[in-house]
């Protein structure tokens, strides 16, 4: 018997497809079989500029307690989307389709501040995703299914916590809350004497919840710490403090190894919770050299 489904679309799809209520038809037995939905733009295999195969699309059949999955959606024209409805009863039962949430499954920094986001179901309309950091709106420069991308906005540095939202109002998914770490640029960096004293870093996105530290291969594992972190200049300049370590303070901390404020080429470390800085031009951090101004005249007692 055929039955026509009435239609409640909780989510639309990828290319704004649109479904048609009198081709819906439905010729199947309570102990289920498969439906065939005719629409437009209902795609379910991968499409130029995705990475994805398949994309996760979801169809239930009824509402409340009558409600029936219906199994395996696949579409090979973007106009039929077949699918293998479980058992179930009645009759006008609501159809809803819909996709799943935004998913980041990865991250690559560019020294510029642009930013892609890897993962699935962003869509590939950049009117209808947005990013939000607080009260921050992000501006999206190029989004497809799999990955989008944004520039970082100057004046954002530190931790966040981004919302992800695809959709229009009333029909969005949303990926809530992922950890996004902005990560500072180091361009340049001074010299400081052995005694201690302030660096100060010159770079982009530099941030006063940094950790950081400058590391020999022969220090210690933790490196000399910089303290007393302050920002200027849109965070583009960054002062920190190093106190110094004199030779009658040297300790060991385990074999071979001493804590000093001395030494050239020091790794500079400077984390946001675990992530690194960039440091495209590999800048690395030294002490002041030694200065001899002169030495002692032979004696001719020796």
């Amino acid at each position: 018997m055929k039955q026509i489904l009435k239609l409640q679309i909780n989510q639309k799809l990828k290319e704004s497809p649109q479904f048609h209520p009198e081709k819906v038809e439905m010729i199947s037995h309570t102990t289920g079989q498969i439906v065939t939905i005719t629409g437009v733009s209902v795609h379910t295999k991968k499409i130029e500029g995705s990475s994805t195969v398949n994309l996760p699309i979801s169809i239930y059949v009824g509402s409340g307690e009558n409600i029936a999955k219906c199994k395996s959606p696949n579409s090979n024209d973007g106009i039929h989307l077949e699918c293998l409805l479980e058992p179930g009863v009645g009759r006008d039962l609501p159809l809803s389709v819909s996709i799943d949430n935004p998913l980041v499954s990865g991250i690559e920094y560019n020294v510029s501040g642009l930013v892609t986001l890897f993962g699935y179901n962003f869509g590939r309309d950049i009117n209808k995703i947005s990013i939000v950091s607080g009260e921050t709106q992000i501006k999206i420069s190029n989004v497809n299914d799999s990955c989008l991308q944004f520039m970082t906005p100057k004046l954002l540095h530190g931790l966040h916590y981004l919302d992800i939202t695809v959709g229009i109002p009333d029909h969005q998914n949303i990926q809530k809350q992922y950890e996004f770490a902005v990560k500072p640029v180091i361009l340049k960096i001074n010299s400081i004497p052995v005694s201690g004293g302030e660096v100060t870093i010159y770079g982009n996105y530099l941030s006063p919840r940094a950790a950081i530290s400058f590391r020999s291969q022969r220090g210690t594992p933790s490196g000399i710490p910089c303290n007393n972190i302050t920002i200027y200049e849109d965070n583009t300049i960054l002062k920190c403090n190093v106190k110094g370590i004199s030779g009658q303070e040297i300790k060991l901390d385990g074999i071979g190894e001493r804590k000093t404020t001395s030494g050239h080429n020091n790794n500079i470390f400077m984390r946001i919770k675990g992530r690194n800085a960039i440091n495209p031009n590999n800048i690395t951090f030294s002490f002041y050299p030694p200065t001899v101004y002169g030495s002692p005249g032979k004696s001719d007692n020796l």
